[in-house]
């Protein structure tokens, strides 16, 4: 008899362990699908910030990064060649 319920016992707490189980794969799904929703959002509002090409080529050159990557600190920067350059030198 002690042992039927030991048996019990263990599938209740393997039903709750696997409902608890699901329930944080479902707020992990949903955290994620948020946080996708907040990157395609800062993205498009990255893409809309417009970006000299002289700057872009000065800050690459003189940074010594790549074009894109100097374009993407430019749009971070909105586009001010002097905030990007204070952010990227750590300038008060």
């Amino acid at each position: 008899m002690n042992k039927m319920n030991a048996e019990d016992d263990d599938k209740a707490e393997k039903e709750v362990d696997s409902n608890t189980l699901k329930a944080l794969l479902a707020s992990l799904k949903a955290q994620e699908e948020a946080d996708k929703e907040i990157h395609a959002k800062r993205e498009k509002e990255l893409a809309a910030i417009k970006v000299s090409k002289e700057d872009v080529a000065l800050l690459a050159n003189e940074m010594l990064l790549t074009p894109a990557v100097a374009e993407r600190k430019l749009r971070e920067a909105n586009g001010d060649l002097h905030v990007c350059l204070h952010a990227m030198l750590q300038l008060p």
